[in-house]
């Protein structure tokens, strides 16, 4: 019994945790189409709802703010773990789309 406890002890080792970095990876972009939205689909939930998005506005130089040339603006989606992204015109095309390319059935 005591060969056996000493054994035991012998084989702990100290385990310390690694702190992982977090980076913004640029993972696919998506440009929809004039009318089209972006949509999410939870495969946790099993919920499709609209996108949000983040605007990101950049220096607009005086010409082009005499011209009302704005097309500067950025929208960044939120992205969530476990979701998939994709455009559709709406929610009907949408669940079309789930069904034909990912092989999910909504209700």
């Amino acid at each position: 019994m005591i060969e056996l406890q000493k054994k035991q002890k012998e084989n702990i080792k100290e385990v310390r945790k690694k702190e992982v970095d977090k980076k913004l990876i640029l993972v696919n972009r998506i440009l929809p189409k004039r009318g089209h939205k972006i949509w999410k689909y939870n495969t946790n939930t099993k919920e499709l709802v609209e996108c949000e998005f983040t605007e990101d506005l950049k220096d607009i130089s005086w010409n082009k703010a005499i011209n009302k040339d704005y097309k500067q603006k950025n929208k960044k989606v939120i992205i969530e773990e476990n979701c998939i992204y994709f455009n559709s015109l709406n929610k009907k095309n949408a669940i079309k789309i789930l069904k034909r390319n990912y092989n999910i059935e909504y209700d």
